[in-house]
């Protein structure tokens, strides 16, 4: 569980990964530290979020739909990976609720490749 960037061909990226956490609560406190990193940040964000191996339930969706709202205009570009399934149909379900528009990976290199490309 952690927030990193990392500069991948020229651009900065901010890594979130959700990996280690071990319960809802756990996953809101990375992503409330997520929301406070981007609205502190001047804008244009590439954010690749990490949900491999994590459970995604009601009540974490519903703190993430509103906090996704809340940062609307800072972030350019956004990638997921460990999302398939159900976590995908809660991933469309998130994009229309924001209206924004992560992009889902089935690797990380090609989700940082997607977030390099202006």
């Amino acid at each position: 569980m952690s927030l990193k960037y990392i500069t991948h061909q020229s651009k900065e990226i901010l890594i979130v990964s959700f990996r280690d956490c071990s319960n809802t609560e756990e996953m809101i406190a990375l992503a409330t530290k997520l929301k406070a990193e981007v609205q502190s940040s001047p804008g244009n964000l590439r954010i690749l979020s990490d949900y491999e191996g994590v459970m995604l339930n009601a009540e974490y969706m519903s703190k993430v739909k509103e906090m996704g709202k809340e940062v609307q205009g800072k972030v350019t570009k956004s990638a997921v990976i460990g999302v398939g399934g159900v976590k995908k149909i809660l991933l469309n379900a998130y994009n229309r609720y924001t209206r924004r528009n992560m992009v889902a990976f089935d690797s990380y290199d090609q989700a940082m490749s997607y977030l390099a490309k202006d």
